[in-house]
This record gives structure tokens, C-alpha cells and sequence, in this order.
């Protein structure tokens, strides 16, 4: 697979590297720029990204063998996600490289915004970047991270105990009830209910373990619309998952006890307000301190040393009808009469922050 690069250094007029501002990689163009990759300097002050050929040749009649790139370096303003673009470069058809170092690059130290530029320019195109037909993409992008991830917690992995399959979001939910279906006493669901859970709960799901097949599996939906480095990022996190569960053999047992009796709960014949309550209570108190913990050590992993190689590999965040419509369903839901009592952002930010709180202990629990 034929993979190029860009990589260089923020420092200021003191060589003193700077980190956490936004870089951007562009592709030039006539009508409208490609945004090939971008995220947030190390604190090496250092950048890197890795990107495909269709990063840049995939709008209409578009059939270029080499980017224009522009490099957009922007600083972080008191708003969240809000940068300023300050320093704009542009790389000539005769400097282009395929493996691209642009070495130390020095900012002036009053940041001066150029007027009329995004810092995210093409940030609002929506293309397929990975192709996943391609059946060497996914063990590209695994070798990609799996030395690193062996290096970095001191344990080797053994390739053939699991699986990588890119597959839609439904086929992911029905593959993984699937499996947890046959460890699981008296749980069946029909096929279109499966379905039904596919289009709601993943969404917005990148990858998922299934620790009951172990499985890596990646949704081609969503990723198809990444850069490569999103894709080894994915890929490593998930790693880590199937780690913790290879190394301890509990967290199978716990995992299936907790699933077993939140279906125990859901075929209970109660009220619907009392039934939402108490699905909704134990799965606030019991299942959601596990998956935290589980996904601390993952999201330690990604954030701490995954993106701090590949720093340009933010998630593009599109949005379509179907989000929009997910979203205002799940508003209604959590208005009504029967579930006033669920806050769906509430599970959002006490994962969110019982997630972080794991990263920030600089351990990890289950490796």
C-alpha cells in the first residue's frame, strides 16, 4: 500500500518546541480544498500524518498523482475547539516529497491571524477515503500499530488468538448479539429488532471487541470517511481491549454476569416507568463503572501514546439526516412521562469523566 507523509516541528524563536496547536494538511484546488488530515501538535511540539492518494483525488474528474499541500498552523483560543490560523505554507510542486519532513518550523511569538482563512479548510466534505474492499487495508494498518503497542506495554501479542473484520454498523450489532446470545441463558432477539439496535446504539460507533468471538471489528460506515491514521488509531485502541481481556480471563466472566442479569431485568414483567427505572439504575450503577474502567485503559492508551505518534488523526465529525433524527429521539425519550427520571447526557458525561479520571491515574487496571 503506497502511503505518504507529512511530519515537522513547531518551535518559537527560542527553539523551544510548542505544543497543542492545530495543524492542518490541505490539498489545493481549483473549486474547493481537500482537508487530508489534521490534530493538535505533541508535546515535542511535533506533527505527523500519513495519507492516501484518494486523501486528495477524490472529488469529480479529479485525477491527481501528487498534492498541492498546504500546511495551516492555528493557536488555541479561551474557546473550546476554537483555533485562529496564524502561519500558512505552502509546499511547491518541486519540493513536493512523498515522505515529506518539513523539519523545525518557527513561529514568530505575537501570533498575527490571517485574515480570511479557515483553519479547517474542506473541513465540511464528506468522501470516501478508505476503501475497504481492499482486503490489505486493515492488516496494514494493524502491523501499523501493533509494535507500538507491544513496546509500550511490554507484552507480546499473538496475532492468531483474533480477527479484524470491517463490517456496517447492523452487521456489527447483529454479529456481536449474535455471539453474546449463545452465552447468554433465555436471551433471543428477532432479527429485525437487531436490526433496529444497529441503526441506534452504533451509530456512532468506530470500532468495537467483541471479547466473545474475539474480534476486532471496525465500522466501514463511519471510517470509510477518515484519513488512515483514524484508522490505525481505531485499530490500536480496540487492541488494547482484546489485551485486557487475553491477559485476564475474569473480565470474560464479570462482563457475561453483568449482560446476564440486565437481560434478567429487561424481561421482567413490570410497569414501564418501573422497569425503565430499574434497567436504567443497574446499568448506570453496575454495568457503566465496568465498561469505564475497560475503556480507561484504552482511551490512556489512545490519547497518551497512540495520537501522540500519529497527531494528525482526528475523527472527521459528519453528521447526517439520520443523526439529526437520532438525536431528537433521544431528546423526546428522555422528556417523556415514562423515563423523566433517564438523562441520557448524564450517562454521556459520567462516562466521559469516569473514562478520563481512569486515563489520568497513568495506570493501567487491566494490563
Amino acid at each position: 500500500m503506497h502511503e505518504f507523509s507529512v511530519s515537522g516541528r513547531l518551535i518559537d524563536q527560542h527553539q523551544i518546541p510548542i505544543p497543542g496547536f492545530l495543524v492542518a494538511i490541505i490539498d489545493r484546488d481549483l473549486i474547493w480544498d481537500d482537508l487530508i488530515a489534521y490534530g493538535l501538535t505533541n508535546q515535542k511540539g511535533e506533527f505527523l500524518t500519513h495519507y492516501l492518494a484518494s486523501d486528495f483525488s477524490h472529488q469529480f474528474a479529479e485525477f491527481e498523482s501528487e498534492p498541492d499541500l498546504s500546511i495551516i498552523v492555528s493557536y488555541p483560543t479561551s474557546s473550546p475547539r476554537r483555533y485562529i490560523p496564524i502561519k500558512k505554507i505552502d509546499i511547491e510542486p518541486e519540493q513536493f516529497k512523498a515522505q515529506l519532513n518539513l523539519q523545525d518550523i518557527v513561529l514568530d511569538s505575537q501570533f498575527i491571524p490571517i485574515a480570511g482563512l479557515s483553519a479547517l479548510p474542506g473541513s465540511w466534505g464528506k468522501s470516501k477515503r478508505l476503501n475497504f474492499k481492499n482486503a490489505e487495508i486493515l492488516d496494514y494498518c494493524l502491523n501499523s500499530v501493533i509494535n507500538i503497542i507491544e513496546e509500550s506495554i511490554k507484552y507480546k501479542i499473538d496475532r492468531n488468538r483474533f480477527s479484524i473484520k470491517a463490517l456496517s454498523q447492523s452487521e456489527i450489532a447483529r454479529s456481536y448479539f449474535q455471539s453474546m446470545s449463545t452465552r447468554l441463558t433465555n436471551f433471543k432477539l428477532p432479527p429485525l429488532l437487531l436490526k433496529l439496535i444497529g441503526k441506534l446504539f452504533y451509530h456512532r460507533l468506530l470500532g468495537l471487541y467483541d471479547p466473545f468471538q474475539a474480534i476486532i471489528y471496525i465500522n466501514k460506515q463511519r471510517l470509510q470517511y477518515q484519513n488512515i491514521d483514524t484508522l490505525k488509531v481505531v485499530i490500536g485502541h480496540e487492541l488494547v481491549h482484546f489485551i485486557q481481556f487475553n491477559k485476564n480471563p475474569q473480565l470474560y466472566q464479570k462482563m457475561i454476569t453483568l449482560y446476564q442479569q440486565y437481560f434478567e431485568f429487561l424481561q421482567r414483567p413490570l410497569p414501564a416507568s418501573e422497569f425503565f427505572e430499574l434497567t436504567y439504575q443497574y446499568f448506570l450503577n453496575e454495568i457503566q463503572p465496568f465498561m469505564t474502567t475497560i475503556e480507561g485503559d484504552a482511551f490512556y492508551f489512545e490519547e497518551n501514546i497512540l495520537r501522540q505518534i500519529f497527531t494528525c488523526s482526528q475523527y472527521y465529525h459528519i453528521s447526517g439526516v439520520f443523526d439529526g433524527l437520532m438525536t431528537a429521539l433521544l431528546k423526546s425519550t428522555a422528556n417523556s412521562q415514562h423515563t423523566k427520571f433517564y438523562d441520557p447526557h448524564l450517562i454521556d458525561r459520567r462516562y466521559i469523566e469516569g473514562r478520563q479520571q481512569v486515563a489520568q491515574n497513568r495506570q493501567y487496571f487491566y494490563i
